[in-house]
């Protein structure tokens, strides 16, 4: 992996393991957690409902067949590492209290991989990102770890390979294990490969490339983009995932044929979408709206229903208290998310509201608050006091504010909402970034 511009490292051999009890009445399944970074719902052929042959994503397509989607997932946050630290740890942001770049977990606030290695899983993180990771306190419990700085170009090729190999260790020594895999090869700039945009990206004379640091310029100056503009970049975007579901062809192929099913349960999801102007910005991080925090959502393998979509309101935070009851781990204090396993036995979640916040750029940070039930959903501004309301039962895309119009609504999702904020917890600061990390972020448009 070095030779190809990559940098692997052991992130932590902390972990201890206590085997499996003698009692249980079968080996807890082995879990793998793919978050593939920037990918909204709507670009993913089988939650758009775009036919086999002209969907961007025909790999993710026949593991969703396979298995089971949620067609109303929501991420905790719009941006990479608060909504990861949700999928790890079963809380919202508040509840974990990492909001920004300058924050790290908190050492009480235990992690999926450390409670698994507890019960005797073997783990490894395959991370794509600097926003994740040692920096921020994510590498406690992961035994074996390989980064892969965005720098080093399109990662998902040794990712898989990786991936692949630690599977096959794992599945010779008869160990459960916990794989976390993170692809960060969607986020800016938008750069797949020619062949990858072949009948895809239309001719275009205008200024934009894909960049990040350009459309952070754009943001950041709120330069108006002609439709010409938007819809380049959304079909370089969308070349960035024909070529992602490329490469992780191999990895849908060794769970297809492997056998792994049987013992296996695999989830697919993404942290948060990308806007391309559909309310006149681009980019993540800053907007609460669809393009920014409804994700993809699969569920695969054993004791999952096979080809069945699920309407039921879930959030990222979902995912660790999901793991935890397949793993027969008891659920520590503090959990906001509710395990989904309930619903492959035909039950519901009921009525529940999802909540998301965090942004990262506004007025000030932390400006936006978002909650949504099953069929409002109201975005806060806390420091000018104005909402919006969406009545997504009309208008899924969020194109019409109708809280003048809905005015008991807003109230009621309002009172939820603020018994929501009424607690925050805080999160300690994080070591000093090198200069190195400190200019990936920058070019990111994490950090000014």
């Amino acid at each position: 992996a070095a030779q190809r511009g990559l940098c692997a490292a052991v992130l932590t051999a902390a972990a201890t393991f206590a085997g499996c009890g003698a009692s249980e009445p079968e080996r807890p399944p082995d879990l793998i957690l793919i978050s593939l970074d920037t990918l909204r719902a709507d670009r993913v052929g089988c939650h758009s409902g775009s036919d086999r042959a002209d969907s961007l994503t025909p790999g993710l397509d026949a593991l969703c067949a396979e298995g089971t989607r949620y067609e109303r997932a929501i991420a905790n946050s719009p941006w990479t590492l608060p909504s990861h630290v949700s999928m790890l740890t079963g809380r919202y942001p508040r509840n974990h209290g990492v909001k920004n770049v300058g924050k790290q977990v908190p050492g009480d606030v235990p992690l999926l991989p450390e409670l698994l290695a507890r019960k005797g899983y073997a783990t490894a993180a395959i991370l794509g990102s600097p926003k994740l990771g040692r920096r921020y306190g994510l590498e406690r419990g992961f035994r074996q770890g390989f980064e892969h700085p965005p720098s080093a170009g399109r990662a998902a090729p040794l990712q898989v390979e990786q991936a692949l190999g630690w599977i096959r260790r794992q599945r010779e020594a008869g160990t459960p294990y916990f794989l976390f895999l993170h692809n960060f090869d969607m986020h800016t700039d938008y750069d797949a490969a020619p062949r990858f945009r072949d009948g895809l990206v239309e001719p275009y004379e205008g200024a934009q490339r894909g960049s990040g640091r350009e459309l952070l310029a754009v943001r950041n100056a709120k330069t108006p983009l002609a439709p010409d503009d938007v819809r380049h970049l959304s079909q370089l975007y969308d070349a960035g995932i024909r070529e992602l579901d490329h490469d992780l062809a191999p990895l849908f192929a060794f769970l297809h044929e492997s056998g792994v099913a049987d013992d296996t349960v695999v989830f697919v999801t993404s942290d948060h979408g990308e806007e391309f102007w559909e309310h006149g910005s681009v980019l993540h991080g800053v907007t609460m709206y669809r393009e920014t925090l409804h994700v993809p959502l699969i569920a695969w393998g054993r004791g999952v229903p096979r080809g069945e979509h699920r309407d039921d309101l879930v959030q990222l935070s979902d995912l660790a208290p999901t793991m935890l009851e397949l793993a027969g781990v008891a659920g520590p204090p503090g959990l906001d998310g509710r395990s989904l396993v309930p619903t492959w036995q035909g039950q519901t979640l009921g009525d529940r509201h999802a909540f998301a916040e965090a942004d990262w750029r506004g007025e000030q940070l932390d400006t936006f608050r978002m909650i949504r039930d099953e069929r409002h959903k109201l975005i806060l501004d806390r420091i000018t006091g104005r909402t919006e309301l969406y009545d997504l039962a009309r208008v899924p895309h969020e194109q019409y504010d109708v809280a003048d119009a809905q005015p008991a609504v807003v109230a009621r999702l309002l009172e939820a909402l603020r018994s929501y904020m009424a607690t925050e917890s805080e999160a300690p600061d994080r070591p000093p970034l090198s200069a190195e990390e400190e200019e990936t972020l920058r070019a990111l448009g994490y950090i000014e």
